[in-house]
């Protein structure tokens, strides 16, 4: 009994790391592609394929068979490579190299585990490995069962016959493996943003709950017991610097930065619930409202306020104090609380004057 359930740990964490590494993976490559995509037409010519792949790869190889792998990738021939192509590419890739990580992927976001996704399914793990906006045209050109769900091994097929049949026609093998290999070291060695900026280690962090109640109350805990605002964390997680958290960028938040261990679709209604506007990004303001009543207290306030400051011997030497006697200052009603308008109102007014006074 022992060994069966020792068994089943060691094959469960297998799981959840070969899913892990497929999806990070996926996502690094929606990243790469985005980045290639000068023109932003949303495919790429061969000279923008080209700068997809690892530069190590393509100093050793050929034009010619950099061009062979290009005609692989572009699957109908039309002499460009759609976002379409380039994921069913890298999700076949992700299989070669992470072996059952992309059925771990499948698996992990079939909620009903009837091995088939339904669209909602799809479309959350398209969001999450950065294809979102690809999802619903990909998803109808991919098969179906009776119900309009895509069953797991038939799209595993499909994946993996997208490529290979090609590469096989084209004796692309060795070719293929020393891409594959040369993903693989770029993969585990990522290159640097070089930007130097302090970020907080949560290399520690967990919580859980099946329900966004319960994570909420959970995640809550969990921040005070590091002494970190949501708002720092996010803003962490703010790839692009708009001082605005995508769906897609919160989601990676919770689940990679904050350790979010739970169904996928609780970081999702959690989201939805923050989003105060429903504009399908959360704005840092937002973010500062752990609880999304539109109301801040004195603890969200003053967490907040001592992570924006960030030198903790300027905080307690000085701001501590200033922070403390500004709550009260905007707290005209002395309900403890106070509203997210009313702060926005107070830091105008700071920026203006250049004091807290």
């Amino acid at each position: 009994m022992q060994a069966r359930v020792e068994d089943t740990v060691v094959r469960r964490g297998h799981f959840e790391t070969s899913a892990h590494d497929a999806r990070n993976l996926v996502r690094s490559r929606a990243k790469v592609f985005e980045s290639a995509d000068k023109d932003l037409n949303g495919v790429l010519s061969f000279e923008e394929f080209v700068h997809t792949l690892p530069k190590k790869f393509v100093s050793r190889r050929s034009g010619e068979e950099l061009k062979r792998l290009f005609d692989i990738t572009d699957v109908n021939g039309d002499g460009r490579v759609s976002k379409q192509e380039f994921f069913m590419s890298t999700l076949s890739l992700s299989s070669k190299m992470t072996g059952s990580g992309l059925e771990a992927v499948f698996r992990k976001y079939d909620r009903t585990k009837d091995t088939a996704l339904d669209i909602l399914e799809f479309r959350c793990m398209c969001d999450d490995m950065g294809f979102g906006d690809i999802a619903d045209s990909l998803a109808s050109e991919l098969p179906r069962d009776e119900n309009g769900n895509l069953q797991t091994q038939a799209l595993m097929d499909t994946i993996m016959r997208s490529t290979s049949e090609t590469a096989m026609g084209m004796g692309m093998s060795e070719l293929m493996k020393s891409f594959v290999v040369a993903l693989s070291v770029e993969a585990n060695n990522p290159v640097s943003t070089g930007s130097g900026e302090k970020r907080i280690d949560t290399t520690r962090f967990s919580f859980t709950g099946h329900e966004p109640e319960i994570a909420r109350s959970n995640l809550t805990a969990m921040l005070l017991k590091h002494n970190v605002s949501l708002a720092t964390i996010l803003r962490q997680s703010d790839q692009n610097d708009d001082n605005t958290i995508s769906i897609q960028e919160f989601v990676h938040a919770f689940e990679m930065t904050l350790g979010f261990r739970g169904p996928k679709f609780v970081a999702y209604e959690i989201f939805d619930q923050i989003d105060a506007d429903q504009s399908g990004s959360i704005a840092m303001d937002e973010a500062w409202d752990s609880e999304s009543d539109g109301m801040l207290s004195k603890a969200e306030f003053m967490n907040n306020m001592k992570n924006f400051v960030g030198d903790e011997e300027l905080w307690y030497g000085q701001m501590k104090d200033v922070m403390l006697q500004a709550f009260e200052k905007i707290d005209r009603d002395r309900g403890g609380m106070i509203s997210i308008g009313e702060l926005q109102l107070w830091l105008d007014k700071l920026e203006a004057s250049g004091t807290a006074g």
